[in-house]
């Protein structure tokens, strides 16, 4: 009884991915009323806030007859510079940096840049939830945890928000945006019901909180109200 009752809330169910890859317009409208009620819970600062630092007007003397060991961290390969050569990197990289920042004078909003889950962080294991009150709601709702995939968004599709706007977080350029960020995203697929009256989508956050970073991931289940979807519940998988 119950592998038949599983079967055929797994033929109702209706997934997006298919739907995603035409660009249908719906779950764009999921997605779009997910980013708002995330946003709405509080502004998020800039990623990197502070102003670039001109070498030029620090109190660190320039001594461009001395030599300089530098430790690379990630290898702990030693370079040796002379202190002219090393000038000229820091003043090269201060002046490419302060044009990066200089593109907020261009911009009104913020950035967010989206991305995509890998197939491993998804929670689809449903089983795990089986005997929780988030499976069961996502049950009644004829929502399938599994179904959720990785996607690849188009993100120009993403209306922009008042304080936001999105680029793909695979861009070249993201990195010449970097003074821009206000958060990376992560979004799933989205999966309806059968009846097109709840969605879901799993999505992870990381932004700025006061002078260090912060995130978490959720499920979002939406029911659409008077033909807008809305945020009907988040159920936490995740901080830091």
């Amino acid at each position: 009884m119950k592998s038949g009752y599983a079967l055929f809330l797994l033929l109702s169910i209706h997934i997006s991915p298919i739907n995603a890859q035409l660009g249908h317009p719906e779950d764009y409208q999921v997605v779009e009323a997910a980013l708002n009620s995330l946003f709405s819970k509080g502004k998020f600062k800039y990623y990197h806030p502070e102003k670039p630092i001109n070498p030029r007007n620090t109190n660190n003397p320039l001594h461009p007859d001395s030599t300089y060991t530098l430790v690379d961290p990630q290898t702990y390969k030693e370079t040796v510079y002379s202190g002219k050569t090393l000038d000229s990197i820091l003043f090269s990289t201060y002046e490419s940096e302060i044009a990066r920042y200089q593109l907020r004078d261009q911009h009104s909003k913020k950035l967010i840049l989206v991305g995509t889950f890998r197939m491993d962080d998804l929670h689809r294991q449903h089983y795990f939830y089986r005997d929780s009150i988030t499976y069961k709601e996502m049950l009644n709702a004829g929502i399938d945890i599994t179904a959720l995939q990785p996607y690849n968004w188009d993100v120009e599709q993403i209306e922009e928000h008042r304080d936001y706007f999105f680029r793909k977080l695979t861009d070249e350029h993201s990195h010449d945006l970097k003074y821009l960020v206000a958060a990376y995203v992560q979004v799933s697929n989205v999966v309806f019901n059968s009846d097109g009256t709840y969605a879901l989508l799993e999505m992870g956050c990381h932004h700025k909180i006061h002078n260090g970073t912060t995130g978490g991931g959720a499920y979002i289940l939406l029911s659409r109200i008077n033909g807008e979807w809305e945020v009907f519940k988040t159920y936490g998988l995740w901080e830091e």
